[in-house]
């Protein structure tokens, strides 16, 4: 349902909004105010402003149209400070007043779903995961076919053999398509069954702003299942129908919520889903799916087993999952204790699990560096090597600088390096391809 809310009130700077600035930290305040202030009275609605919808998209031209309405509201004297506790209790004590809503005459109609939705509702980051992870992982098997191919020429004194640009190119697809559709599933059935929980800790995503209904975020999500292992079938390899096969149903067990599923409630079984997915799934079954895809496609009839990179993948990939499970329940423990979802966050505290995240991460840097290193003494590829380690320690240190400057008890901070963490999360599959064990 959306709200349509049109208001005759000039656009002024009220004194206590931003200092009279465009800032996007002023944008998101703003949008987060009135939001809130719609969700005490429908919660399945959203505000769409004169002729101009934010969408949730807290920019500067949102800000402009997000100003009047707030003061009009009665929030002329909202305290400066993050949008989650004040700005909530500025919308709260607006509710209360009758005269500043009779300018507003509401009408409803139907969520209309937009682009932007849908692709909020994708959860970004972990699309850009996906896509960088099978590609990487592809390419290595990619690396490993030519290499072993042009080593058996060698040896027998034939022909090199020709490139498998098609195939490959192929077989990436493939991959990509059924492991992005999967993602898109995974995350879309979460939003479904945390949709009261994300109105109090996410409440910019799309089925929280009711930009989405439930049942058009369930539909989303059982089709893109369905056409994801549809595609896997299609692609003939059976270690992609498994690795996506078992990705959705880690997913859904972490989510559902049905007698002995909704997984999230265990900070362990969270954690496994996670790392089951990330770490193992996507090494092992993404390698194997390119690897036999390629074998069959140039008549070679070796497929090469996983090279040690793979493995380093695996355990690399094992510690950060983990530490990526603590981090994205730090921001959200209001929501989730509420809620009854006992995370480790709440369970144990911010503070606590934050440290002790940022401790096992810049373990992991530390550990994969020097095994980079030592594993490239002597051989051909040391060079290689040296680069490689050092890179892994130039990333522990933005880790740790950046671990140092935030405040446990800070949402916006806390959420702003988990998204960072994310980053580092990438630039691991640009390095694996480079690799040498």
């Amino acid at each position: 349902m959306v709200v349509a809310i049109k208001t005759t009130t000039t656009l002024r700077k009220p004194p206590g909004w931003c200092h009279g600035g465009a800032s996007r930290a002023c944008s998101r305040q703003l949008h987060q105010t009135v939001m809130t202030y719609c969700r005490r009275h429908n919660p399945s609605s959203t505000f769409l402003l004169a002729n101009h919808s934010c969408n949730s998209r807290p920019d500067h031209r949102c800000r402009r149209r997000l100003q009047p309405l707030a003061a009009s509201l009665g929030k002329d004297d909202l305290p400066r400070g993050t949008p989650g506790t004040q700005a909530e209790n500025a919308a709260a004590a607006a509710a209360g007043s009758s005269s500043n809503e009779s300018q507003a005459a509401v009408t409803t109609t139907t969520p209309q779903i937009t682009p932007g939705a849908l692709w909020r509702f994708s959860r970004p980051h972990t699309i850009w995961g996906t896509a960088i992870s099978v590609v990487s992982i592809s390419l290595l098997a990619f690396l490993q076919h030519v290499a072993a191919a042009a080593a058996d020429a060698f040896l027998f004194n034939a022909p090199a053999p020709a490139v498998p640009w098609m195939p490959f190119a192929a077989t990436l697809a493939s991959a990509l398509v059924a492991a992005l559709l999967a993602n898109v599933a995974i995350v879309g059935i979460n939003q479904v069954y945390d949709v009261e929980i994300d109105r109090i800790n996410k409440p910019e995503l799309p089925l929280a702003a009711g930009e989405m209904s439930v049942a058009t975020g369930k539909a989303v999500s059982i089709a893109c299942a369905i056409v994801a292992l549809a595609c896997a079938a299609v692609a003939g390899t059976p270690s992609l129908l498994a690795t996506v096969g078992a990705s959705l149903a880690l997913g859904f067990a972490y989510s559902v919520d049905l007698p002995f599923l909704r997984w999230k409630r265990n900070p362990t079984l969270a954690a496994a889903c996670i790392f089951g997915v990330r770490a193992i799934a996507v090494q092992l079954g993404f390698y194997d799916h390119a690897s036999v895809s390629l074998a069959r496609a140039s008549g070679w009839p070796m497929v090469p087993p996983p090279p040690a990179a793979v493995w380093f993948g695996v355990c690399f990939m094992t510690a950060f999952s983990v530490a990526i499970a603590l981090c994205k329940d730090l921001p959200d423990t209001a929501g989730d204790a509420k809620h009854g979802v006992r995370t480790m966050s709440v369970r144990a505290g911010r503070k606590g699990v934050f440290r002790f995240a940022v401790a096992m991460l810049l373990c992991t840097y530390a550990l994969a560096a020097s095994v980079i290193f030592i594993a490239g003494l002597g051989g051909a590829f040391l060079p290689v090597n040296v680069v490689t380690a050092l890179a892994h320690v130039a990333l522990g240190a933005v880790l740790f600088l950046n671990a140092r400057r935030v405040d446990a008890d800070d949402d916006g901070a806390i959420k702003r390096f988990y998204m960072m963490v994310w980053k580092l999360f990438y630039a691991e599959y640009f390095l694996l391809p480079f690799v040498y064990l």
